[in-house]
């Protein structure tokens, strides 16, 4: 479940994009049943992705772990932004097919996502400071800045961490002294 909610929550400035750019859809004037459908689906979406804030923001490291060889990530969060073109270019339109193709685009983005552990590729925990590194097997996202975190992996036995799967980790400044 909380892989599902790094996955929406990645696409939570699309959602806000798509108000922003389909507003009349969300107008409270218009009663019809695709405009109330519409406005419930980003509804759950934005509340999704809040929660998974609110989780990543609350979470309490559950482990200690030795990790060394830690680099940052190329420019794969910016890439992953890219996914987001496709649905803003065809919002104009307002065909089924259009939507159908969005729907089908999103959930197979979403199906690898899950499958190849790529929760780290998150534009939103990077906006709020958490920014994926490399570290050996592992993917460490965090909100110590990259110097810092050096220095705290060569000066201690281990980062304090709380395992988002078995090789990606959350290591919070608050939690490791730094």
């Amino acid at each position: 479940m909380y892989k599902i909610l790094m996955f929406i929550s990645s696409y939570f400035p699309l959602y806000i994009l798509i108000i922003f750019i389909k507003y009349d859809s969300f107008c409270p004037i218009r009663n019809n049943i695709q405009s109330i459908i519409f406005t419930l689906v980003f509804f759950i979406l934005i509340m999704m992705s809040i929660c998974s804030f609110i989780l990543i923001l609350n979470t309490k490291a559950n482990t200690n772990r030795r990790i060394s060889g830690i680099e940052k990530t190329d420019d794969s969060v910016l890439s992953y932004l890219m996914s987001y073109i496709i649905p803003l270019s065809t919002l104009q339109k307002d065909e089924i097919a259009y939507l159908i193709i969005n729907i089908t685009l999103f959930v197979i983005i979403g199906i690898l996502y899950l499958r190849l552990d790529l929760l780290f590729l998150n534009p939103v925990f990077a906006l709020l400071g958490f920014i994926p590194y490399k570290a050996e097997k592992y993917i460490v996202i965090s909100d110590i800045k990259y110097t810092d975190l050096i220095n705290k992996i060569n000066k201690t036995s281990g980062l304090n961490v709380y395992e988002i799967t078995d090789t990606i980790f959350l290591a919070k400044r608050k939690e490791n002294e730094v």
